[in-house]
């Protein structure tokens, strides 16, 4: 049998709904929510990046075949079955997914891309369909068509069971991260500054490194 191509192996990737495939300029997310027209917050809680995830993971190339900019990808939402897999213990679970769905549509993804800084929401409307158990999520064109746009080089993958098992917004914004510098093959060496600006992290979560001008961390993830 013939060796697959890269081409070939991302697009395997892409159609298997276990893993998300991403390229290294969304490999940390910025999550934002625009409060009002001059005021943004950051969103620092679990279910955001997790949605995100799922959402990223589901996505396919055929998705936006004969699809306009004008128009959506509709995935639906299995609540009990989503809620199961991030693996809440919080006994509202449900109930507090559906609010957060409809925040989500004033929420903002934002990702560096070379000289430009793209901002897209996550959710473009939703449709719950009482008493199903469902709801149907739209995705705007530009973001499915970002997410897909993965390049053969500097991409990264992983199963969304991993981070969906993760239960702190630190070690969801690290994992990711971590994930994108496997390919490398070597410890990650970043600047402290850029770290903690990349990942949203306060002086005080790292004052122990204040001496420091750089610190280098082993991405030894599975």
């Amino acid at each position: 049998m013939a060796k697959k191509t890269n081409a070939e192996y991302i697009e395997d990737l892409q159609n298997n709904s276990d893993v998300v495939i991403l390229n290294n300029p969304i490999a940390t997310p910025t999550f934002i929510r625009q409060l009002s027209k001059s005021k943004k917050a950051e969103i620092n809680e679990v279910y955001t990046p997790k949605l995100f995830y799922e959402i990223a993971s589901r996505l396919k190339p055929s998705d936006l075949e004969n699809l306009s900019r004008n128009t959506n990808i509709v995935l639906t939402l299995e609540i009990k079955e989503f809620l199961k897999s991030i693996q809440t213990t919080n006994t509202s679970g449900y109930s507090y997914l559906i609010d957060s769905i409809k925040m989500l549509q004033t929420t903002l993804v934002e990702w560096i891309e070379g000289r430009e800084t793209i901002i897209v929401p996550i959710i473009s409307q939703s449709v719950h369909k009482h008493d199903s158990g469902k709801i149907d999520l739209y995705i705007s064109h530009d973001l499915a068509k970002q997410i897909l746009q993965v390049k053969e080089t500097e991409n990264f993958s992983f199963f969304k069971k991993n981070v969906f098992a993760l239960q702190t917004t630190r070690s969801i914004k690290l994992f990711p991260f971590f994930s994108s510098w496997k390919n490398y093959g070597r410890p990650i060496d970043v600047e402290l500054k850029s770290f903690k600006e990349k990942l949203g992290f306060n002086k005080a979560v790292y004052s122990r490194f204040s001496s420091l001008k750089k610190h280098v961390i082993d991405p030894a993830i599975q």
